[in-house]
């Protein structure tokens, strides 16, 4: 396992760690602010001495340009963040969650620590996704989603996954030995309705039936499986394997 293999399993990463993942690097290519070099985050450049004079190593700019889109981002609040700031003293670190930065109705002013401030990896994914980032490091299997199972896609509607998604799970013939289609396609369905998103979205009364957030939606399982069914004439049920 190396070291982009590790950081796959983080919940939380701070900025700079963020973007260097997002131009694809390894963090450890981090280098700090330094008075007499570059004053502020960068990745230490690598040298390519077999390479022609026009291959450089373009994953500094790169980063510099992530950085600071995540840092803009972090400070308008269209990311959400933990944030850590520096005071007059350098060693002295605030930190403070984004929901409490107007507590008691004071405002912490000051620069961001990037190095400690830290997003959460789901919000990160979703900030990416709404910026048209939907490839790299941070989505290691889009390639292989189709636009319709991809819970990011801006137009992904989880009734039409379900109904994919179960109509795959029905070419096991032992899901349907001995059961009508319809049958196995609701019973597959209703295993796995909290996954599919096939729930109340919140409580509510309906032909005086109450039901609560979260609770399987019987009406949604009925239309996909009339989608899902490929046999909608009915017939004879076939042993698996005739």
């Amino acid at each position: 396992m190396d070291e982009l293999d590790l950081f796959r399993i983080a919940d939380t990463y701070t900025l700079t760690v963020a973007a260097a993942l997002i131009v694809g690097v390894k963090p450890s290519r981090i280098r700090r602010p330094n008075r007499q070099t570059i004053r502020r985050f960068h990745l230490a450049r690598l040298e390519r001495k077999d390479a022609g004079a026009d291959e450089i190593d373009d994953a500094p700019d790169a980063f510099n340009a992530a950085l600071q889109s995540l840092t803009h981002a972090v400070e308008r609040g269209s990311l959400p963040a933990t944030k850590c700031y520096r005071g007059v003293d350098p060693d002295i670190l605030i930190e403070l969650s984004l929901i409490h930065e107007h507590k008691d109705g004071v405002e912490i002013v000051g620069e961001i620590d990037l190095s400690k401030t830290t997003v959460a990896a789901d919000d990160l994914k979703s900030w990416l996704s709404s910026r048209g980032v939907k490839s790299g490091f941070f989505f290691p299997e889009s390639s292989q989603t189709p636009a319709y199972l991809d819970r990011n896609h801006a137009r992904f509607s989880p009734k039409l996954a379900a109904a994919v998604k179960v109509w795959l799970a029905m070419e096991d013939e032992n899901l349907r030995r001995s059961r009508g289609v319809v049958a196995a396609i609701k019973s597959w369905l209703k295993s796995r309705y909290d996954e599919l998103e096939l729930f109340h979205e919140q409580d509510s009364t309906k032909n005086g039936v109450k039901v609560k957030a979260r609770e399987m939606n019987n009406t949604a399982i009925e239309e996909i499986s009339k989608v899902a069914n490929w046999r909608p004439k009915g017939g004879a049920v076939r042993t698996p394997g005739e």
